[in-house]
């Protein structure tokens, strides 16, 4: 083979490293076709952007009360004195 043919081809290392930038939205369009393309012949690859995803949106779930100007959550008065005095001490 000639050392154009492997112009396509990533070792899983980088792939991961590309699906780890593509979750982040950092990934340009040259990198995204790469990835496509290992993804097309990798399976352990596929399984591990398909962990990467679940493990984000969880985490995405987890915080999003907070994240939320209108949340219902509210700390206890109890507790706000409670951090003041440890402030205070």
């Amino acid at each position: 083979m000639m050392e154009r043919d492997f112009l396509f081809l990533i070792n899983c290392r980088k792939a991961r490293e590309l699906c780890s930038k593509k979750l982040d939205g950092t990934i340009t369009h040259k990198e995204r076709f790469l990835l496509r393309f290992h993804l097309l012949l990798c399976s352990l690859c596929r399984n591990t952007l398909c962990q990467f995803q679940a493990i984000q949106k969880g985490i995405r779930t987890l915080f999003e009360p907070y994240e939320s100007e209108s949340s219902d959550i509210k700390l206890p008065e109890e507790a706000k004195v409670q951090i003041k005095r440890q402030l205070i001490e």
